[in-house]
């Protein structure tokens, strides 16, 4: 009989050969797995993977794209825990997996009208975890649901959630439209950002919706935005530069971009790359000290300027004192709804005006 971590391995094995949407890669996959084993937090996952199998089989309970962590994980993705995929949004689970005393938790969002029911269910399966499972009501999730309910009565083909990957996503409404009623981009100062950052569509907008996201969360008084705004808060930061391309013109936004440039670029371990996030975090430069010397001995070695390594240094450590990286993973799954929400807006008007929040 399979041990549970062989249980693990054969279901997420299973799925990525049969679900070439899944878009997961295998490298980052075996470091979860073996993070997982070492800490041996197999069974948690087993148990999230059947309960959610579950759920997914209930068409009254619309679950949620994923939350936080969860939506950068391959493990969870493949077991399909969430329903965005992380290659689509080039979110990694460097800075979560790579702390040695990390012990990631699930949560699983749902309509509100499905959480009473969803919550009996969890108790049920928490019975054989060993972390809880955590549930959230989401209250967009029970708009969209009641607007697609709404569009079935009419007679109208009902748009799928995740029938589509967000890359085919027609954007116009976030360059050229109103987005009142779009959660996250419903106030007009991020709207006028919104629109002098997104002339038109393009691929990759999805990751620029999320940048947004970084920016009206960052120092820039995006009450007052404008292009002089944008400069100044451009110089303040510098551009910094990765192999020749402006990557990062405002500095690193989130901290999966940092970890995705520690580590991808750089070649810090997981473990070191989630240190020098933490140590960013708390504002401790001097214990990162030993690190910071390893970053620039191995950047230099991987065709960095030593000046231009010490600029992206400073951009972590030396930031507003209270300031701290937000991820990227706590904005993508709400502003992929905030996306499906503006195209039923824009392809079902009648219905999305007939049910109000």
């Amino acid at each position: 009989m399979n041990t549970k971590i062989e249980q693990l391995r054969e279901i997420v094995t299973n799925s990525v050969n049969t679900n070439e949407h899944h878009c997961v890669k295998r490298m980052i996959l075996e470091n979860e797995l073996t993070f997982i084993e070492n800490r041996h937090m197999e069974d948690y996952f087993l148990v999230a993977h059947r309960l959610m199998s579950e759920l997914n089989k209930n068409g009254d309970v619309l679950i949620g794209p994923g939350w936080d962590w969860m939506i950068g994980s391959h493990v969870c993705r493949s077991l399909g825990i969430t329903h965005m995929n992380p290659c689509d949004l080039s979110i990694t689970p460097i800075i979560t997996w790579g702390k040695d005393n990390y012990r990631p938790t699930i949560t699983i969002e749902v309509d509100k009208e499905s959480y009473e029911f969803v919550s009996k269910i969890i108790v049920e399966y928490e019975d054989k975890s060993t972390l809880p499972i955590n549930i959230q009501s989401s209250e967009v999730l029970s708009r969209i649901k009641k607007i697609l309910a709404l569009i079935k009565k009419n007679g109208k083909d009902i748009p799928k959630l995740y029938d589509k990957s967000i890359w085919n996503e027609d954007y116009q409404l976030f360059y050229h439209g109103f987005l009142n009623e779009i959660p996250l981009f419903n106030d007009k100062s991020i709207q006028r950002l919104t629109k002098m950052l997104i002339s038109q569509r393009r691929y990759g907008i999805f990751d620029e919706l999320l940048d947004i996201q970084g920016l009206t969360n960052s120092e820039v008084d995006y009450t007052l935005i404008g292009e002089d705004t944008i400069d100044r808060f451009q110089k303040k930061h510098g551009v910094l530069s990765i192999m020749g391309k402006n990557r990062f013109p405002w500095g690193f936004l989130f901290k999966e971009d940092a970890a995705w440039f520690l580590n991808g670029w750089v070649s810090l371990s997981w473990k070191q790359t989630a240190q020098v996030i933490e140590y960013a975090d708390t504002k401790n430069e001097i214990e990162a000290e030993e690190l910071k010397q390893i970053f620039i001995c191995q950047g230099v070695n991987n065709g960095f300027k030593e000046s231009e390594l010490n600029r992206i240094w400073n951009s972590l450590f030396r930031r507003r004192t209270n300031e701290t990286l937000p991820s990227k993973a706590h904005y993508a799954g709400r502003v992929y709804l905030s996306v499906f929400l503006a195209r039923l807006k824009n392809e079902f008007p009648e219905e999305f005006n007939a049910i109000k929040e």
